[in-house]
C-alpha cells in the first residue's frame, strides 16, 4: 500500500484543514454511532411518563348463578408522580452523557486530523529543502570530480562531497517512507479512498483548528 501511494502523484487532491476536518467528522463511523445513540436516548425521554397498557379481561359462563353471565375487568396500573420524574431525569442524564461522548470523539478526531495535516506540510517543506540541498551538493560533487581530474584538488574533496550527497539521498528515502505512512494515516482519518493532500498555502498552523 505504501509503495502504491508513493507512486501516485497525479491523483492527489489538495484540501484545506477545515474541509479535511469536516470530511473526517462526516465519514467517521465512531462519531456516527455516538450520534445515533444520542438520538435514541433523546427519544427515550418521552417514554418516561408513558402509562402501562390497560389490561382488559372477560369472563363468560355461570359465574354467580345458574344463568350465563358475562364479566369484564379493566385494570390500569399507575406509579407515583415521583417515579415518573425520576425516570425522566435519568433518561435526560443518559442523553446528556451521549452528547458529551460525541463532543469528546469529535474533539479527538479534529486534533488528530490537524496534527497529521501539519506534519504532512512539514514533511513536504523538508522534502523541498532536501531537493534544493541535493542540487547544491550534486553541483559541488561534479566540480570536485572535475577538479580532481584536472589535478587541482586531492581525492579527499571528492570523497567528502560524495559522502554528503549520499547522506542527503538516505534522508530523502526516509522522508518518502514517512510521507507514505502519513498519507495513509490521513486517508484513514478521513475514511476515504481519495488521495487528499494538504494545500500548501496552509504553512502557518491555525490554533483554532485543533481546539
Amino acid at each position: 500500500i505504501i509503495c502504491a501511494i508513493c507512486g501516485i502523484t497525479t491523483a492527489q487532491v489538495p484540501i484545506s484543514l477545515k474541509a479535511a476536518v469536516d470530511t473526517a467528522l462526516k465519514n467517521n463511523l465512531l462519531v456516527k454511532n455516538e450520534q445515533l445513540k444520542a438520538q435514541y436516548q433523546q427519544m427515550l425521554i418521552n417514554t418516561a411518563t408513558a402509562l402501562p397498557k390497560t389490561t382488559v379481561m372477560a369472563d363468560a359462563g355461570q359465574i354467580n348463578s345458574i344463568y350465563t353471565d358475562t364479566r369484564f375487568v379493566i385494570t390500569q396500573n399507575f406509579s407515583l408522580p415521583k417515579v415518573y420524574t425520576s425516570q425522566k431525569e435519568l433518561l435526560q442524564q443518559e442523553w446528556k452523557s451521549s452528547l458529551l461522548n460525541i463532543a469528546v470523539k469529535e474533539a479527538l478526531l479534529k486534533k488528530q486530523v490537524a496534527q497529521v495535516f501539519y506534519t504532512m506540510l512539514y514533511i513536504e517543506q523538508k522534502n523541498q529543502l532536501l531537493q534544493y540541498t541535493d542540487s547544491l551538493y550534486t553541483a559541488f560533487y561534479k566540480k570536485a570530480a572535475l577538479r580532481l581530474e584536472k589535478g587541482e584538488s586531492n581525492l579527499l574533496e571528492k570523497v567528502s562531497a560524495e559522502t554528503q550527497l549520499g547522506q542527503i539521498h538516505l534522508q530523502q528515502q526516509q522522508l518518502q517512507q514517512d510521507k507514505a505512512v502519513l498519507q495513509l494515516h490521513f486517508q484513514l482519518l478521513l475514511n476515504t479512498t481519495t488521495l487528499f493532500v494538504p494545500e500548501m498555502r496552509f504553512l502557518k498552523m491555525e490554533p483554532t483548528a485543533i481546539t
